[in-house]
């Protein structure tokens, strides 16, 4: 009987955070993989905050950030969802931001690719 190791990594993100005005864009991301979701079943996206020079920076547990995805040929918003900020404190989880897309998040979406946004909203 052959054995195969199976590891499953979570479904990630990375997204830089330039919020230095004296710092512009010291290494842009050139290439970004896409962002694979599974329609009808519930989808986990774990996303890492950092800075421009790509390392993870601490995000407050009580600030607020949307994710907003589009459809890019109708130029329609379908789905709108706060993250779940995980960032505690510790360095495993800083700066880390979770988004769970449910069931019937997905349904009613036809196969096609979509563009996202991530959007800070000022919790004042």
């Amino acid at each position: 009987m052959q054995l195969n190791p199976v590891y499953l990594y979570p479904n990630s993100l990375d997204v830089i955070l330039d919020l230095d005005p004296d710092v512009r864009g010291v290494n842009q991301v050139m290439y970004q993989r896409d962002l694979k979701i599974q329609k009808g079943i519930k989808n986990k996206i774990r996303i890492q905050f950092k800075n421009s020079d790509q390392k993870r920076i601490t995000i407050d547990p009580d600030s607020i950030y949307v994710f907003s995805m589009f459809d890019p040929n109708n130029q329609m918003l379908l789905i709108e969802k706060q993250l779940t900020v995980l960032d505690d404190g510790t360095f495993a989880n800083r700066g880390i931001a979770e988004l769970t897309l449910t069931e019937s998040d997905t349904m009613d979406l036809p196969v096609d690719d979509y563009q996202f946004a991530i959007k800070y909203m000022d919790p004042a």
